[in-house]
Order: structure tokens, then sequence, then C-alpha cells
């Protein structure tokens, strides 16, 4: 997972969302303070060492290598997303 971590953490737009993670998934929020948003996709570690993407929700988007789901990801975020601000979901 420290790839998909570093990558992330390099991209322009998911570098500027706050990381959390949660079990084996590394989770994005639009928000600094929990409770954190929950309308972003997350990478969850598969048993055969690749990645999947999968919605909040737990429907499965795709998987593949780090550099594929952190596209994949990209693909799938809210329209007009926004650097993580302080505060919590109920904030915003």
């Amino acid at each position: 997972m420290s790839t998909v971590v570093r990558l992330a953490k390099q991209d322009e737009v998911l570098g500027a969302l706050f990381p959390f993670t949660s079990m084996n998934r590394l989770c994005f929020s639009r928000c600094t303070g929990y409770p954190y948003t929950s309308d972003i996709p997350l990478i969850q570690a598969a048993l055969d060492g690749t990645y999947q993407v999968r919605l909040p929700d737990n429907t499965l988007l795709g998987g593949g290598n780090a550099i594929e789901v952190i596209s994949l990801l990209k693909q799938n975020l809210p329209a007009n997303i926004q650097p993580a601000v302080p505060g919590t979901a109920d904030d915003l």
C-alpha cells in the first residue's frame, strides 16, 4: 500500500484531500475532522497484491496496480472537488 500512498500524496488533487485509513483501506475526505465526508471512493488492498477502488457503500469500481487505481479513483471523484477544509462533514 506504500506505493499507493506515495502516488496519492504526490497527486495534485488527491494530495489536497484529507487521507485516513480504515482497516486495509486508504480513504479520503473533503474535511479534516471526524466525522469525515463519505462521498469519495477509497482504495482497498486485495489479497493478490493488487488494489481495488470501491465506493463508500462498498460497490466495486475496478482494480489493478497502484497507478491504475489512482487513475480510476480520480475518474470517480465528485464534480468540482476542492482541497480538504478544516472542520467535519457536519460543517460542510
